[in-house]
């Protein structure tokens, strides 16, 4: 053996060694290679915690407003016929003519007998013997119809006896109620009245005669009883219905 090749190879050796532990030590210190950057996606997932994102909203979404319903207009020329009064009664007829009155119903009195009589002195009779339960009608005034003329009734009122036809007619005729005039013909023709009145029997004469019109009836009793003297007069004014 050469003795002198020996501290060469060993030289050698350690030269190698050092060279691998060099090599390793470079390999652990160098940094790694980059990541490919992420998408945008993966940003917003990598980037945003669970509290950063907000909760979906707790308010319920809108109803939609409904849209106006739209209104078809009536063609003019074909609105539909208006309603009948409601205080024309069933029954009743339209007046073609004049004539003379047979029966007074009153509304809620039931048909009451007339008596035609002439005016006493220029003022309208009563009813012949005190009879509590008709009428009186001055045959010289206006008749059933469209008469220019006032027709013109009373009726017997009693102290004592409220059944009798001038009390009941105090008590239960008021405006807007309807009279129902009957003539020989068994027509019947209606009347609403108008206008109720109390006043004074020095009075009463002047406040029939400011009224006037077609189609006019008066009905006139006595009211007010001041111990035996009736002081007042009450006095239904009512029109034809036509």
């Amino acid at each position: 053996m050469d003795r002198t090749s020996t501290p060469t190879g060993i030289a050698m050796a350690f030269v190698a060694i050092v060279s691998l532990l060099m090599m390793f030590a470079i390999n652990e210190t160098s940094p790694p290679p980059p990541l490919p950057s992420p998408t945008p996606m993966e940003t917003v997932m990598a980037t945003s915690s669970p509290s950063s994102v907000a909760p979906p909203s707790a308010t319920p979404p809108k109803s939609p407003v409904p849209l106006p319903t739209s209104v078809t207009e009536t063609p003019k020329g074909t609105e539909p016929d208006p309603e009948p009064s409601p205080t024309l009664m069933e029954g009743c007829m339209r007046a073609e003519g004049l004539s003379a009155p047979v029966y007074l119903e009153p509304a809620g009195l039931g048909r009451r007998e007339v008596q035609a009589l002439p005016p006493v002195g220029g003022v309208s009779p009563d009813p012949l013997d005190f009879n509590p339960d008709v009428f009186a009608w001055d045959n010289l005034s206006g008749e059933l119809g469209m008469d220019e003329y006032k027709a013109l009734f009373t009726a017997h009122t009693y102290s004592s006896r409220d059944s009798a036809l001038g009390n009941q007619l105090q008590a239960q005729l008021h405006p807007g109620d309807i009279i129902r005039a009957t003539n020989a013909n068994d027509e019947t023709f209606c009347y609403e009245v108008e206008e109720r009145l109390e006043v004074s029997v020095g009075d009463y004469l002047e406040a029939i005669s400011a009224r006037s019109g077609e189609g006019l009836m008066v009905i006139t009793v006595c009211s007010g009883l001041e111990g035996k003297e009736w002081t007042t007069r009450t006095i239904w004014f009512a029109r034809l219905l036509s």
